[in-house]
C-alpha cells in the first residue's frame, strides 16, 4: 500500500507538470505549482510540495490542441507504466483517466486560464481511494529563471530551448 501510495505522489508530480489543455490562452513563463496530497494513514495528515517549471511558447501551444495534449499526457503515463484510458472536455476543464499496474487507476482534472490554474488527482487501487492531490498553478514571471530554464533543458533533452 506504501509503494502504491508513493508512486501516486510521483505520478501526479510528473504529470502536473506536462502541459494542459484550456480554453483560454496559457500564457508562457516561469509557473509555480503548490501540491497537496492527502492519504489515509499519511504522517499529518497530508503533505505540501511548492515547485516552479519554465513554460515555452511551444509548451503553450500544445494547451489549445486537445491531440497534442493528450500525446504529452500518453507520454508521460507511459513513463510511470500506466495507460491513457480516456481524454474528454469537461466544460472549461479536461479529465484524463489513467490505469497503471498493480490494479492502480487515476483520475485527473485540469482547469486553467492564463496565467492561473488547477489540477484536481484522485488515486485508487482497486477500489480503495489511497490518495488526493490538489495543485495551485500561477504564473509568477513573464520570463524564466535560469535555473527554471536549467530543469526544463534537463527534463527536454536535445530539444532547442525558445522561451
Amino acid at each position: 500500500m506504501t509503494r502504491s501510495l508513493v508512486c501516486a505522489g510521483f505520478l501526479v508530480a510528473a504529470l502536473t507538470a506536462l502541459p494542459v489543455h484550456a480554453q483560454g490562452k496559457i500564457e508562457p513563463g516561469e509557473w509555480e505549482q503548490v501540491m497537496t496530497m492527502t492519504a489515509p494513514g499519511m504522517p499529518g495528515g497530508s503533505m505540501k510540495r511548492t515547485m516552479r517549471q519554465c513554460m515555452t511558447s511551444a509548451d503553450v501551444a500544445i494547451f489549445g490542441d486537445r491531440e497534442q495534449w493528450a500525446q504529452a499526457i500518453a507520454e508521460g503515463a507511459g513513463e510511470s507504466n500506466c495507460q491513457l484510458i480516456k481524454v474528454e472536455q469537461d466544460g472549461d476543464a479536461m479529465v484524463v483517466r489513467l490505469a497503471c499496474k498493480d490494479d492502480m487507476r487515476m483520475m485527473m482534472r485540469h482547469e486553467f486560464h492564463g496565467t492561473t490554474g488547477t489540477i484536481d488527482a484522485e488515486t485508487f487501487v482497486g477500489d480503495t481511494l489511497m490518495s488526493t492531490s490538489h495543485v495551485e498553478s500561477k504564473r509568477v514571471a513573464a520570463t524564466c529563471s535560469d535555473e527554471s530554464i536549467a530543469q526544463w533543458k534537463q527534463q527536454n533533452p536535445g530539444k532547442p530551448f525558445v522561451p
